[in-house]
């Protein structure tokens, strides 16, 4: 089965177009530039990448430091832009434009400092009906767009009467064009390991909590929102709806250009409305030159009359190309690295520094449906080609035999994950202007009198990569320039070092006065932390916080031990349940949950009820509110509890898994072995297994009961929309308890080292207070921060939803047969928010992981489920093997 996701999304603008900027400094990395206009330094001629950082001196010294970086001047254009699939463009003449999807265009005459609304007469018409999919403009003002026009549209032109069109907030229809970026995941969110995409910009900022449902990939209709949606009823929309290969477009999109003198050519393709011939993206060259890409791998050069030949047949549909001269240079999903065709030789370049340097950093780079990109490439001086994204900006001259480093990633926006890049240009005083996809307009400018690095050092530590501390850090180094943040990962994606053998490597830094001076203990050994007196009591500095909101005192209360404060949860989790009311009033412990389980096989005969075939998954499913009660105040673990969980997680999944038939079997094989394929483990080893709810499934009887782990809030709006479906509408969630209630799931816990200087532990103490800060930098759970909490609570749009009474997004699913199915998302109401923040104020029991303890139990439970040793034989296990993990 495959899916797809679309989302309404109501675009706003302000006509009175008055753009307020705040400036604010932060700082980036600069090499081999040796005056303020920034003259880009000669690359390296010994080959590889001088970064010019670090111990790597650039040109200018001062008391032997290094000097020169640029600095970053932040503008917030997010009262006027979206921050989704707008692009920005350079003019030869100076000016700087940047197109949006609803038919809008800002232009600035003086760097960006300042932005008017561009009237354009077509564009608005348009705009107003229809959405617009691609822009290009050209550097002499040619403007280029592929767009769909709505039914209202071609009715207007028929009759050449637009009384008729509705407003265009309510006609705007948003869409993917390439539902790719999703991605494959056959978890448990998607069941079948169908490929997938999804929408909503709040989804997109929790990227890393549900098994590939944060995508920001948006494909959208107009929604009748006002009654309530049936799963299976097939989408109302005026394009057409068509798969290849198993992703979902639309055809009868449109391209058109139109010339600076106003005259207006309409593109003709070859062929038919197919994917072949269906228009998906267009792009100018320098000269002048046309170029339209489509949904496969077809390149057209479209002529001065609007007819289109084939110019390029390509290893896949391109989705991203720049000219650099004669060169033209193009990206997409399948491609290794960047391709470089010569279009006076008609023939393609190979640059072996370029191919490798791109595979090393961005072999995961993302394209967001065209929505945004994790790597962008912009043409700079003659020759020159930059690169950005997480690992910052780059210059390479084509053919030359080196990356020169020119913005430092973890001292600039760049390192922040919670943006992704929507454009790049470079500015003719070398100069740059970058474009993210919250509004945040960077203009970098080069300043030789400030270190090319920071004076002051901290460290800062997790075991594995950790989102919330990525963009604490932006934020930190934008406030503080004067201070370097050095993070390290334990157990980087693309090593092979385990656990146990990345904390002794810690353990020597830190014995030795080596340590990080912030740490996330996240799956580290806390409590032998605090004993051995590593970890800074923080009673002082919470105490002390002011300004930045209130912290919820249950949860941070919840990790005081022996007078003092040495971790702090920064994100939670909440264990949830929803079903039937009659079934979840009777989960109030794990032994109700047990017999829920029961009662559920025998009112469901043969079908699923979970969706889980194996015993270490199921044990995962359900360990968040029980593993806090296997512990004694000791440290020693209580051997009843720990055979009380053995022995329902047991009855769970007996009642799963009896009366299932191997077509259920087979198809969770299938999913292990996708996921593996996916993502490198299987269901049962993903950490984010039990994140994923699951809703859409269990509407269409897939499974019959919900359970996992509540993390953000728009998890919890569809939640909210399934009471809001016809059929569920007496649907109940509560807390999952089982053996442990209050639970809350610890996502980021930091803590700082008592062996940090002075200086340092006044930095990492600066640092926790961002990640404790009123902004919401959450990446897996709730923020602990009240303000913060809050803040996130509802999106920016939410009242106008309300009004409307539109759904806030559609999720769709298209079955191996050709049936769609359709789910309306709707925003919760105050009522739930209510019982959300109800949550958080009682909620008071720690689920923390540890791995050593878990590893343990999933090992022995599995084979004591299994039938291969008795519950005796199983509970001896796991205190022998903690004892040898002990002693070791």
């Amino acid at each position: 089965m495959k899916r797809y996701q679309y989302r309404t999304k109501r675009f706003l603008y302000n006509k009175s177009l008055a753009v307020g900027l705040s400036v604010v400094l932060s700082v980036s990395l600069l090499g081999g530039c040796g005056n303020r206009n920034a003259s880009i330094g000669e690359e390296d001629s010994t080959g590889g990448t001088d970064k010019r950082g670090g111990d790597i001196q650039a040109d200018g010294m001062a008391d032997g430091k290094a000097m020169g970086r640029y600095l970053e001047q932040v503008i917030d254009l997010s009262g006027n832009l979206e921050g989704y699939r707008e692009k920005i463009f350079t003019l030869e003449d100076g000016k700087l434009m940047i197109t949006q999807p609803e038919g809008r265009i800002q232009a600035s005459e003086d760097n960006g400092a300042s932005w008017k609304n561009v009237q354009l007469d077509w564009l608005e018409a348009v705009g107003d009906y229809s959405f617009i999919d691609d822009y290009a403009v050209g550097a002499d003002g040619t403007i280029a767009i592929v767009y769909s026009p709505s039914a209202d549209m071609e009715n207007a032109a028929a009759t050449g009467d637009d009384s008729s069109i509705e407003s265009s907030e309510d006609t705007v229809k948003d869409r993917s064009d390439d539902v790719k970026s999703g991605g494959q995941t056959g978890d448990n969110g998607d069941g079948e390991g169908g490929q997938t995409a999804h929408s909503s910009d709040e989804e997109g900022s929790k990227q890393e909590a549900d098994d590939g449902k944060q995508e920001d990939n948006d494909v959208t209709e107009p929604t009748d929102s006002q009654e309530k949606r049936e799963t299976g009823e097939e989408p109302e929309d005026e394009n057409t709806l068509e798969e290849m290969d198993g992703w979902m477009f639309y055809t009868q999109t449109q391209a058109l250009i139109v010339k600076p003198d106003g005259t207006q050519v309409k593109v003709a393709l070859p062929g038919g409305n197919d994917a072949e011939h269906c228009p998906r993206h267009i792009w100018i060259s320098e000269s002048g030159r046309v170029f339209v890409g489509t949904y496969e791998a077809v390149l057209y050069e479209i002529s001065e009359d609007g007819t289109g030949e084939v110019y390029l047949t390509l290893e896949d549909s391109p989705q991203l190309i720049q000219f650099l001269g004669s060169r033209m240079l193009i990206d997409g999903y399948s491609y290794d690295s960047i391709v470089i065709y010569n279009m006076d030789a008609e023939e393609y370049m190979e640059d072996e520094v370029l191919s490798d340097f791109v595979q090393e950093n961005y072999g995961d780079r993302n394209f967001g449906g065209g929505s945004w990109y994790t790597m962008y490439f912009f043409p700079g001086e003659e020759d020159v080609l930059y690169l950005a994204g997480k690992k910052g900006v780059h210059r390479h001259v084509i053919g030359g035999s080196a990356m020169e480093q020119v913005v430092d990633a973890s001292l600039s926006t760049f390192g922040n994950p919670s943006y992704n890049m929507l454009g790049m240009v470079r500015l003719d005083n070398n100069e740059f202007i970058a474009l993210f996809t919250d509004a945040r307009l960077v203009h970098l400018v080069y300043d030789p009198d400030v270190p090319t690095v920071p004076d002051e050092r901290i460290k800062a530590y997790s075991l594995t990569d950790n989102a919330m501390l990525r963009r604490a850090i932006a934020i930190y180094q934008t406030r503080h320039p004067e201070a370097y943040v050095e993070y390290e990962v334990g157990m980087e994606e693309d090593n092979a070092i385990t656990r146990e053998d990345a904390l002794k490597k810690l353990n020597t830094e830190i014995m030795a006065g080596e340590g990080p001076d912030l740490l996330i203990l996240d799956d580290m050994p806390v409590d032998s932390y605090i004993e051995k007196g590593l970890l800074k009591d923080l009673t002082p500095f919470v105490d002390g916080l002011e300004g930045d909101g209130e912290l919820y005192d249950n949860i941070v209360d919840a990790f005081r031990k022996e007078g003092g404060l040495y971790a702090i949860p920064c994100e939670v989790g909440l264990p949830t349940v929803m079903g039937k009311e009659k079934y979840v009033s009777k989960m109030k412990d794990l032994k109700g949950i047990a017999d829920v389980m029961e009662e559920l096989r025998q009112d469901n005969p043969g079908k699923d009820l979970l969706k889980i075939c194996s015993p270490k998954a199921l044990m995962k499913n359900f360990i968040t509110s029980c593993a806090p009660a296997w512990s004694r105040q000791d440290g020693s673990i209580d051997r009843e509890a720990l055979e009380e969980f053995l022995v329902q997680t047991k009855r769970i999944y007996e009642a799963q898994m009896d009366g299932l038939s191997e077509e259920y079997m087979v198809k969770y094989e299938q999913r292990q072995k996708d996921n593996l394929e996916y993502s490198g483990m299987t269901i049962d080893d993903e950490p984010y297994y039990m994140y994923s709810m699951d809703e859409f499934h269990y509407l269409r009887s897939d499974r019959q009961i919900l359970a996992g782990i509540l993390t953000y809030p728009y998890a919890y709006a569809e939640l909210f929309s399934v009471q809001t479906t016809k059929g569920f509408e007496e649907d109940v969630m509560a807390p999952m308890d089982g053996q442990s209630d209050n639970v809350f799931c610890v996502q980021t816990l930091a803590g700082v080292s008592a062996g940090a200087s002075e200086q340092n532990a006044e930095h990492a103490q600066s640092l926790l207070g961002v990640l404790l800060g009123s902004e919401d930098i959450s990446s897996l759970g709730f923020p602990v921060n009240r303000a913060a909490f809050e803040s996130g609570l509802f999106p920016d749009d939410y009242e106008d939803y309300l009004a409307s009474g539109d759904s806030y997004s559609t999720f769709g699913y298209l079955t191996e047969d050709g049936q769609m199915f359709t789910w309306e998302i709707y925003w919760f109401d105050d009522t739930w928010a209510g019982m959300l923040r109800s949550r958080m104020e009682t909620a008071d029991t720690p689920y923390v992981v540890n791995a050593m303890l878990e590893e343990a139990v999933f090992s022995a439970g599995t084979a004591y489920i299994q039938g291969e040793k008795s519950l005796e034989e199983a509970l001896d296990d796991v205190e022998k093997n903690l004892a040898i993990y002990m002693a070791e």
